[in-house]
């Protein structure tokens, strides 16, 4: 796993340096958007002092064992301290950070398999995202927030903006195209910023798949594969009835996702018909949706070059000659899309981004203040079932004594309650009348045609002889 990861982002990083010998990387966000001096004051927090990070692991390990879960709390402050160090401050050793992930993981598993799942807090999966950003790890951080039933990891909107700024900045399209089929998934059409960031990032990757010749792949961290037993096994499947394909959830093919991603991101917010119908045109191509192409292109004849182009690259892999020769028909007009995209990122920008700035502030300080609210309220939740559990104990220890001191005084009942039971024993046992009562049991199968002589046959006839 760490290796994969390791040649992901070593050939993410030769491919952006490359990049920036010719042009000047794109900031749409402003430095003031990452509020890292916000998010930091988290940290202040006393539990973050006293914690120690190699331990703690350990510890919510051990309450899984013991209890079967462990708190929401205790998940939430893992995440936000993750990369902490108590002896070096933040950790920076890659074979730490991939220790730390590795933990993270496996504690998102466990919690989402109980009660404590549906308590997670919203801070929980932002401090997953800010540290992923932070440390570069960006493949682990696409898998769990693909794995959405497994690890249930949903960004609000101001994580998605930071999320998918912060991989456009980079120029990591496959990642920010990642990051806006989550949000096409969780139908968040409506997040000022980020829906535009998702249409330029889903065509900036669908324009990259048809002229880079080199790609990255496209899941680099999948699932292990469980190879096939040599011997035939039986496994029991429950039978599904009429089985559905949603067309939504369902969907696993590349092409698929984005094409959905772009068309739907493309219809909320461009009120530019001509952009918006070329970059229909191109999603449902890449979706397969071959009766909204038609319809698309009875609208007008004309449309954007490059998003012809994307459209006949990927039909041309289908061997679909009929949508081929129709898009062949199409008269295609350059309008350079791409800039005009960057522009309606802008303007989003410059309207909504001092509203989530200080809004997102005043969200930081909610979290810490809830924080310590539901640590406090847990600490006395846990001093209050220790003292009950102390009371048992107590009510037990003056039950032993009480049984010690009032020993003779009670002797009698006891005997009569001993009596009782003997007898109540003894009414269950069979019977002792009946012809076969004393019938010797020999080993091994009987005779079926020597008859039954009871004892007490046998002894009337020893008697007579």
């Amino acid at each position: 796993m760490a290796l994969t990861r390791l040649n992901s982002r070593l050939i993410c990083s030769i491919k952006q340096s490359n990049l920036g010998a010719i042009s000047v990387k794109r900031t749409f966000l402003s430095d003031s958007f990452d509020l890292k001096v916000e998010w930091n004051e988290r940290l202040k927090a006393p539990i973050f002092g006293m914690i120690d990070m190699e331990k703690y692991f350990l510890d919510i390990d051990r309450q899984f064992s013991i209890t079967g879960l462990a708190s929401h709390i205790d998940l939430d402050i893992f995440a936000n301290a993750m990369l902490l160090s108590k002896n070096k401050g933040i950790i920076s050793s890659p074979q730490d950070i991939e220790t730390r992930y590795e933990q993270i993981e496996e504690l998102l598993r466990r919690s989402r398999t109980t009660t404590e799942a549906m308590k997670m807090l919203d801070s929980t999966p932002h401090a997953v995202v800010r540290n992923s950003l932070d440390t570069n790890q960006i493949d682990i951080l696409m898998k769990l927030l693909n794995t959405r039933l497994k690890y249930g990891l949903i960004l609000d909107d101001y994580t998605n903006t930071l999320l998918i700024g912060k991989l456009l900045k980079a120029e990591n399209f496959r990642d920010a195209s990642k990051s806006a089929i989550l949000m096409m998934l969780q139908e968040e059409y409506s997040i000022p910023i980020a829906k535009h960031m998702a249409t330029y990032a889903s065509y900036m990757y669908i324009n990259h798949l048809r002229t880079e010749a080199e790609q990255l792949p496209w899941d680099p961290l999948p699932d292990e594969i469980i190879p096939e037993p040599e011997d035939d096994v039986n496994v029991a499947l429950e039978e599904i009835e009429n089985p559905d394909f949603d067309d939504h959830f369902d969907l696993v093919k590349r092409e698929h996702l984005l094409g959905k991603t772009l068309a739907k991101m493309a219809s909320q917010g461009i009120k530019d018909s001509f952009l918006t119908n070329s970059l229909q045109l191109l999603g449902y191509t890449l979706y397969e949706k071959w009766d909204k192409v038609s319809e698309i292109i009875k609208k007008d004849k004309e449309f954007d070059q490059d998003c012809i182009e994307n459209a006949l690259h990927y039909v041309s892999t289908l061997d679909n000659i009929e949508m081929e020769t129709k898009l062949k028909g199409l008269k295609g007009v350059r309008i350079g899309i791409v800039d005009n995209l960057k522009s309606k990122i802008d303007e989003a920008v410059s309207k909504h981004e001092e509203k989530y700035i200080k809004t997102q502030s005043e969200v930081y300080k909610q979290w810490n203040a809830k924080r310590e609210a539901d640590l406090e309220a847990q600490k006395l939740n846990f001093e209050k079932e220790a003292k009950l559990q102390n009371l048992e104990q107590t009510k037990l220890e003056m039950d032993e004594k009480e049984k010690k001191l009032f020993f003779f005084d009670n002797y009698q009942n006891m005997e009569r309650e001993k009596r009782s039971k003997i007898l109540a024993w003894t009414k269950t046992f069979p019977r002792k009348t009946g012809a076969l009562w004393g019938t010797q049991i020999k080993m091994g199968k009987r005779d079926p045609n020597e008859p039954i002589v009871s004892r007490r046959e046998k002894l009337a006839a020893k008697a007579k002889k």
